[in-house]
């Protein structure tokens, strides 16, 4: 990789709608090896998504509920991936979720009728079935450590142990399949937690990994049965591959969280070509040309995208300062560099002022999670690959005290209103997309790209926009809507400081990516994409940090199989990537005299700082001393003694980590004279648009990619809030909010709201609904209400009252016109607010009799 100080020109952007992509995605039987003499094949899957599964409660063997919309999506998949698969028979767990998934695969398997057993149903969570996991944290929690210990007989509470899962489960499979003739196939659906049960003990004999094996909605694994061993091997385990791809890391992941709502429309705008098969592209290496594979969907190609000519138009080309492989293509970034995905440390959210709790941002990535999947062994055989390096360097890390453990898209410029509102985007060059009244606009175009949209947009530092209208031309400047003053959209770019350096040892055996090595390929190919181009980046992960010249600096190393630059083909070479994550250097990025844009306007946000420098000087001889202690030698010209260290980092500075961040933060702290986006990510002087990528992040943490698709869930949140919840006119609908409140009772319903202040507009468009409890449940959830209910106090809570519940006429005592709708309502109150929330109701009479009755009517009868 090139180090920051190279160049390149111009700006450019199209407009691409992601196509569809069924006809392209590989079946299963395509994407696997034949069954073998001897053996039968189980695809054993998951059933599809329930509002369970999305709400993180318990629901085992004593929950029966039937799949939710995204769920029936899911099983549409499932089946069209398994619709040539010459299937012998279907079975299904009885419960509704699972027999509904294996009835939709059924239906394009005609002479196939699914076959249910309760032996091979969910575990039993006793009490806790149909609990919010958040209720009983810690129970769980400790069951969970009993069982690591082996504890294998610990049952839930009037529930199951994982041997009686074992117990029912393993022996109905292992009867079904011993009676499947050699060489046929047969599907099952079953659950989570029984999977991850009875694939430990059917692959390993034991309980030991079962809280190891992933298993997502829908997901298949692929056990072959051998008849002469009666034992099984797995082909995949968790494949999800018939599942529409994953989003990048920014703005896909609040754009698909937003299209969960069929009345929100979304529309991406994506700089670039389109990249996994997924989104319709088909660039693919020569060796996978009919894969179904584009080099986008291959691990192991990450590692030969960047900086490869061939693949120019994948990267931005309007940073002019700079030689950047910054992703212009769907899913920015994450879709041309190897995507290492981490959890901050909760302190972090203390530490840069970010808007929302460390548990607020916990759920959140809890849920990304859940959807997206992640996983700590990228090859489907549950084996890591390449692990010599790993092995070298853990040896030293452990030697100095570690721990060890597992572990974007530009537009041109808004279109505004008077009012501080975003009304269209403009694309092309004149293209526009208009946004709708309630509309809101997330940016989403990474850390260098959102604020070169927003000072084209007329919204930035008034010394850019002056330079604009000075240069002229730049119609998102002079637009009607006049200026928006923000000093600060642009600046307090961050980003990691890096070093490669190279070592060799005596044990080390190089995986080179550079050289394709055909029989990694062919076992990627051919056996269920197994093997080391299953992965990509790094084999070790290391994070610690210390005190240098008075500030407290953050360093991670990244372990890579092979050598750097020329050293790249040493055969028992590895490299070390040593990174300081959070320098104090900033720098601006923003546009220069002859209106060119540049990441480093002013500024130098790698060393810009000597303490900075010192630091990775510091850490580098720390790493560089340790490596020489267990074995290695330090391949470098100026020799490895301490003072050759310092002149080296110096001489050779930072390469680029694409860590980058800040350039519009987001602050819950308003006497921050330095924020760019206000506490709910949006940018400051707009109504409704909000920062979804980087930008908003104040400092750097570990690898900022998990972090980013958190930023991106949190964005579609607030976009959310803004669209069903006009902020603005709370105070005309709502009555004053109660803290610690809680109406309990007379439930209509509920919605997400990350503030009790978003129940309000919420409650006012729900028939029925006068009165409201928010609780920071599932990151916010507002409890709608008939009535008031009873009244308790509770800490955390917030309830409130709709104005239109208390403000119909004056009500007319002893007075019955007994027509119209009839209702219960427990008060005459309650029977106003129903009329007024029900549409043509202009009247209403109530009688205190049978609990209350009220009738709604078009308007007032004579009185009696």
């Amino acid at each position: 990789m090139a180090p920051h100080r190279q160049h390149s020109t111009e700006f450019r952007l199209q407009l691409d709608l992601l196509n569809d992509s069924e006809n392209k995605a590989r079946t299963i039987a395509q994407q696997l090896p034949p069954v073998s003499d001897g053996c039968s094949r189980l695809y054993l899957c998951r059933h599809g998504q329930t509002d369970y599964n999305m709400q993180r409660k318990l629901q085992g063997r004593g929950v029966n509920m039937a799949l939710n919309a995204e769920g029936e999506e899911q099983a549409k998949f499932l089946a069209k991936a398994m619709k040539d698969v010459p299937l012998r028979a279907i079975y299904s767990s009885s419960l509704k979720r699972a027999f509904q998934t294996a009835d939709t695969v059924a239906q394009l398997h005609p002479k196939i009728e699914v076959q249910p057993f309760q032996e091979v149903e969910e575990m039993n969570f006793g009490q806790l079935e149909g609990h919010p996991m958040e209720m009983h944290e810690d129970q769980i929690h400790t069951m969970f450590k009993r069982w690591k210990q082996g504890e294998y007989n610990a049952a839930w509470p009037d529930g199951e142990s994982p041997m009686d899962v074992v117990n029912r489960g393993v022996k109905k499979i292992t009867e079904l399949v011993s009676n499947t003739p050699p060489k046929e196939q047969v599907l099952m659906v079953t659950h989570g937690r029984f999977n991850k049960i009875v694939l430990a003990q059917m692959l390993h004999g034991e309980l030991t990994h079962m809280t190891e094996i992933d298993q997502n909605n829908t997901c298949v694994n692929v056990i072959d049965f051998d008849h002469t061993t009666q034992r099984y091997h797995a082909m995949a385990l968790n494949n999800i591959n018939h599942l529409p791809g994953p989003p990048g890391p920014g703005g896909l992941v609040a754009a698909e969280y937003l299209s969960r709502d069929p009345d929100v429309s979304v529309l991406v705008l994506e700089a670039g070509p389109k990249s996994m098969a997924a989104t319709g592209e088909t660039d693919a290496p020569d060796y996978a040309k009919d894969s179904g594979l584009t080099k986008f969907d291959i691990p192991a190609e990450y590692d030969l995208i960047m900086y490869n000519p061939e693949n120019e138009e994948y990267r931005v080309d309007w940073v002019t300062d700079a030689y950047m492989w910054l992703g212009k293509t769907v899913g920015g970034c994450s879709s041309i560099n190897s995507a290492t995905y981490f959890r901050p440390p909760d302190a972090y959210t203390n530490q840069s002022q970010w808007p929302f709790s460390a548990g607020q941002m916990n759920t959140k990535m809890d849920e990304n999670e859940e959807m997206h999947g992640h996983t700590d062994v990228p090859s489907p055989d549950g084996k890591w690959y390449s692990q010599e390096g790993y092995s070298i360097v853990s040896k030293g890390l452990l030697s100095l005290g570690y721990a060890e453990t597992k572990l974007n898209d530009p537009v041109d410029y808004l279109v505004r209103s008077t009012e501080g509102k975003a009304t269209g985007v403009v694309y092309n060059g004149g293209s526009q997309v208009f946004v709708s009244d309630r509309g809101a606009v997330l940016m989403a175009a990474g850390a260098l790209g959102t604020p070169k949209v927003l000072i084209q947009s007329g919204v930035g530092p008034t010394t850019q926009l002056d330079l604009f209208e000075r240069i002229g031309g730049y119609n998102g400047v002079s637009q009607d809507a006049g200026r928006v003053t923000n000093p600060n959209v642009g600046r307090n770019l961050f980003e990691a400081s890096l070093m490669y350096v190279s070592f060799s040892h005596l044990d080390m055996k190089s995986f080179v990516f550079d050289n394709r090595p055909p029989e990694a390929i062919n076992q990627y190919l051919n056996e269920s994409h197994t093997g080391p181009w299953a992965g990509a980046g790094p084999t070790l992960i290391s994070f610690e940090s210390y005190e240098v010249q008075g500030r407290m600096y953050e360093f991670q190393s990244n372990v890579h199989a092979h050598g750097f630059g020329e050293l790249r083909q040493q055969e028992n070479a590895f490299t070390i990537a040593m990174y300081v994550i959070n320098p104090e250097s900033r720098a601006h990025s923003g546009f220069d005299s002859n209106g060119d844009w540049r990441a480093f306007n002013d500024g130098d946000a790698y060393f810009g700082t000597s303490r900075d420098l010192a630091a990775m000087q510091s850490y580098v001889q720390k790493m560089v001393r340790m490596m020489e202690d267990n074995g290695a030698t330090f391949l470098s010209k100026t020799g490895s003694d301490p003072a050759a260290v310092v002149d080296f980092v110096a001489s050779t500075g930072s390469y680029i980590s694409y860590f980058f961040g800040g350039t519009c933060y987001a602050s819950s702290d308003a006497s921050d004279m330095e924020r760019c986006a206000d506490e709910k990510l949006r940018v400051i002087g707009l109504d409704n648009v909000f920062v979804a990528d980087a930008s908003a992040m104040k400092d750097s943490t570990v690898n900022p990619y998990g972090f980013v698709m958190y930023v991106s869930r949190e964005a579609g949140d607030q976009a959310k809030a803004y669209i069903v919840s006009d902020a603005d006119k709370i105070s005309d609908t709502s009555s004053a909010l109660e803290n610690n409140v809680d109406f309990q009772g007379d439930d209509v319903g509920s919605s997400y709201s990350s503030s009790a202040a978003g129940c309000c507009s919420i409650c006012s468009t729900l028939t029925g609904c006068v009165a409201f409890t928010w609780a920071d449940y599932n990151g916010g959830t507002c409890w709608l209400k008939s009535g008031k209910g009873t009244i308790k106090t509770r800490s955390g809570a917030v309830s409130g009252l709709l104005k239109s519940a208390t403000s119909c006429a004056a009500l007319e005592d002893n007075v019955a016109e007994p027509h119209g709708v009839t209702l219960t309502a427990k008060t005459s109150a309650k029977c106003c607010a129903v009329c007024k929330a029900t549409e043509g109701c202009n009247a209403f009479t109530w009688k205190d009799q049978d609990g209350g009755i009220c009738w709604l009517k078009g308007g007032k009868e004579s009185a009696t």
